[in-house]
C-alpha cells in the first residue's frame, strides 16, 4: 500500500498548495505549538516542506518523489524521499520531530519506534494528525449510497482513533505533555468540490477498486445524503489531534 500512498502523493503533489487548505492552517498551530527549536529538526511526511518556513535547521522527509522534488523547487534546502518508517538517521541526533496531516498514512508502531529512535531524550515530538470523526459526512453518505446500489458497504480509510495514537505513544517510550483537538469544517458548493479537496492534495482511498464503483444513480443519491441541510452545502470535516510529547529516558 505504500507504493499506492506514494503514487497518489505524487500525482496530485503540483496542486497540493490550492487545495491544503485546512493542512496549512493545522501547520500554523502546530509550530506555535512547538515554539522556536535551536537544535535540529525533522519534519515526517514533509509534503512540500509547508514546516520548513518556522525551523532554522530544518530536514524534511516524505514518501512522495514528486513532493520532495517540488519541495526543494521551492526553497526548502534539505528534503529526503524515504519511507519514515525507516528512517535513514542515526541515534538520537534530532532535537525536536514534527509531522502535520501524515501520520495517519503510517504504521504508528512502526513510526513512533523510529521516531524514538533519532530523538534525543528529552526532545520534543510535536504532531497534528486527523482522527475518527474525520471526513465523517462523506464516509456517511458514500456508505449509504453504496449500499443502496450495491447492497454492500465499500473498503474506506479508516483514521486512527485517539486512543491508539496515546496508546502508541506510551509503548513507544513518550511522555505527552500538551493535547488539543480541533475540528475544521470547509463547506464547498458542490460534491464535486469537496471530493477535488480531498483527493486535490493525494489523499485518494488506497482501497479503490474502479470496477466496484456505481454510476449516475449512485452519485444522485450520494450528493443528496451528503448536502448539509442548514447550508446546501458539502462539508469536509477534519477531526485534527495535535500532541506535543517529549521522549523519555530508557531504562
Amino acid at each position: 500500500m505504500k507504493k499506492i500512498i506514494a503514487k497518489n502523493f505524487s500525482l496530485s503533489a503540483d496542486d497540493y498548495k490550492k487545495f491544503a487548505t485546512i493542512q496549512k492552517f493545522s501547520a500554523e498551530q502546530l509550530a506555535k505549538l512547538v515554539g522556536k527549536i535551536s537544535g535540529m529538526v525533522l519534519d515526517i511526511g514533509a509534503g512540500r516542506g509547508e514546516l520548513a518556513k518556522f525551523f532554522d535547521n530544518y530536514i524534511g522527509v516524505d514518501i512522495s518523489p514528486r513532493m520532495c522534488e517540488l519541495a526543494r523547487k521551492d526553497g526548502v534546502g534539505k528534503v529526503l524521499c524515504c519511507d519514515a518508517e525507516d528512517i535513514p538517521f542515526d541515534n538520537g541526533i534530532f532535537d525536536c520531530i514534527v509531522s502535520n496531516f501524515a501520520l495517519q498514512w503510517m504504521n504508528p508502531d512502526k513510526v513512533f519506534k523510529e521516531a524514538g529512535r533519532v530523538l534525543r531524550t528529552g526532545g520534543l515530538f510535536g504532531f497534528s494528525i486527523p482522527v475518527e470523526g474525520s471526513l465523517e459526512e462523506l464516509f456517511l453518505a458514500w456508505q449509504k449510497a453504496f449500499l443502496k446500489h450495491r447492497g454492500f458497504i465499500d473498503v474506506l480509510f479508516k483514521f486512527p482513533s485517539v486512543n491508539s495514537v496515546f496508546y502508541s505513544l506510551y509503548r513507544k517510550n513518550f511522555d505527552v505533555k500538551q493535547i488539543k483537538i480541533d475540528r475544521y469544517t470547509d463547506f464547498k458548493d458542490t460534491p464535486s468540490q469537496a471530493l477535488k479537496s480531498i483527493t486535490g492534495i493525494g489523499a485518494r482511498n488506497p482501497y479503490r477498486h474502479r470496477s466496484l464503483y456505481p454510476g449516475k444513480e449512485f452519485y444522485r443519491f450520494f450528493k443528496k445524503e451528503f448536502q448539509d441541510k442548514k447550508t446546501r452545502k458539502y462539508p469536509v470535516t477534519y477531526q485534527v489531534l495535535t500532541v506535543l510529547a517529549i521522549k523519555r529516558q530508557s531504562f
